[in-house]
């Protein structure tokens, strides 16, 4: 539970997630608040936290998600 977190704000320059527990919206110091500016392996790239998308079942088990992917020449789904 202490590194899950949900998307906050999405937009072409930067990522924002906060904890998922955590319903303060003005703190924004780390743990409870991590902004990813750029794709690299710096303090702030989006390798040096590596994010995984996760979903919830019923039931409330967490699992890696399972994502559609369309391939843009042939149109089928992928998975």
């Amino acid at each position: 539970m202490q590194h899950l977190y949900r998307v906050q704000k999405l937009s072409s320059n930067f990522y924002e997630f906060r904890l998922a527990y955590n319903n303060q919206l003005d703190t924004t110091e780390y743990p409870y608040y991590v902004r990813i500016n750029n794709f690299g392996s710096r303090k702030t790239g989006w390798k040096t936290h590596n994010p995984v998308k996760v979903s919830l079942n019923i039931i409330g088990e967490i699992a890696y998600a399972q994502e559609n992917i369309f391939t843009p020449t042939t149109k089928k789904l992928v998975l």
